[in-house]
């Protein structure tokens, strides 16, 4: 009796000790381990490593970003300069940027060094890359126009304007590779020493010295009316050809020249190379001398706007004096008195012998066949005489 009353107690024991157990083993672990979950996720440290976590994401995608938006900058850079319209900027400052972003994103290791000729930079002569130097004056002189007159009154003026006037050499050559531009520069560094005002001349296409690490001198230069121009250049090579005992054209006239069509220095043909006016503004590039090329006379125009304070043209010689003595005193003060008090007319280097006057009709048909060419005189002419006016 006493049994059966028990065994109900134990029953309900058992069950309890049993619950408790399962309770002990399997529900308080998985309480206990989302309670301690949820404290290690609010604690510092995890927060420290999903931070840390993020940001090294973050950084990956910006690394990523910023390669993709390397690598499209590098790729428009090229693209741009292979559309580049021909009326724009001349392209060798460009290939020389796009060298040196190539260079910056080599290895420090890297021994694939573009080859360069060895000129002192401008860090070294203190000076800034691209800036106008205003006490560096080229005149890079256009032949048969008065030129020689001109050189020989900086000659005079360095004396009492405090200048010295250089002469450079190898004018027989005009359009230069790019080593030989660069030595031409070197030429000019070497004489920058001396720390006074100077001046160059010399038969040589426009440079763009700031494609050479150096500052950019104040150009000038001397133009005259295109057919004028090339009956002078005949005749000077007529001279030439008799003291050379060449017999090749010494009989003929400028006007039977022109008619045979057989020299070049009086038979124009459009698109054929010549050493004309043009090219002494547009620069070392091919096409700058093509004959009538219209690239190459709207990039002559957009130098002379920008690096020549003053162009003057022999047939307005009385204005080119003045606005030379008024825009570059440093150099030209006092040019108007001493030419006429020296020289009176330009007569310098003057070939008497050749005929003076060129018939109506063979002017006519010069004109048209040198149409660019009057296009730019007749640019450079209207400047002129608007400088004078204002």
């Amino acid at each position: 009796m006493k049994f059966r009353r028990f065994y109900p107690l134990s029953v309900v024991a058992l069950a309890g000790t049993c619950a408790s157990l399962f309770w002990v083993s399997t529900i308080l672990p998985s309480f206990v381990s989302v309670n301690e979950a949820g404290k290690f996720e609010s604690s510092p440290i995890l927060q420290h490593v999903v931070t840390n976590e993020a940001r090294l994401k973050e950084d990956s995608l910006e690394v990523s970003l910023w390669n993709l938006k390397n690598a499209s900058s590098q790729t428009l850079s090229t693209n741009s300069y292979q559309r580049k319209s021909r009326n724009e900027y001349p392209t060798l400052r460009e290939l020389d940027e796009g060298n040196s972003k190539s260079m910056r994103g080599e290895s420090k290791s890297s021994t694939n060094k573009p080859s360069r000729y060895v000129t002192k930079s401008l860090a070294e002569l203190g000076y800034v890359s691209g800036r106008l130097n205003p006490d560096f004056l080229f005149f890079n002189r256009v032949p048969k126009c008065g030129s020689e007159m001109l050189v020989l009154l900086l000659q005079w003026l360095q004396g009492q304007n405090g200048f010295k006037h250089v002469r450079l050499g190898g004018g027989k050559v005009r359009r230069l590779k790019r080593l030989q531009q660069e030595e031409i520069v070197d030429e000019v560094v070497k004489q920058e020493k001396e720390g006074v005002p100077l001046s160059f001349d010399r038969h040589v296409y426009w440079l763009n010295f700031s494609s050479f690490d150096h500052s950019t001198p104040v150009w000038i230069n001397l133009i005259r009316d295109p057919v004028e121009k090339a009956a002078s250049r005949f005749y000077y090579a007529k001279e030439l050809s008799k003291k050379k005992m060449s017999h090749n054209t010494v009989t003929e006239t400028f006007e039977e020249c022109v008619k045979s069509g057989v020299d070049e220095n009086c038979a124009f043909e459009t698109g054929k190379m010549y050493d004309l006016t043009i090219p002494y503004f547009c620069g070392h590039e091919k096409w700058c001398m093509a004959l009538n090329d219209q690239w190459a006379l709207e990039e002559a125009k957009s130098n002379v706007d920008r690096f020549y304070p003053v162009v003057g043209v022999l047939e307005e010689i009385n204005a080119t004096l003045t606005i030379l003595e008024r825009k570059l005193p440093r150099f030209f003060l006092g040019v108007r008195e001493m030419y006429f008090t020296e020289l009176l007319e330009p007569h310098h280097n003057k070939n008497r012998k050749r005929p003076r006057e060129i018939n109506d009709s063979l002017r006519i048909h010069l004109k048209s066949s040198l149409k660019l060419e009057y296009e730019f005189y007749d640019f450079i002419r209207s400047r002129l005489l608007h400088q004078l006016r204002i």
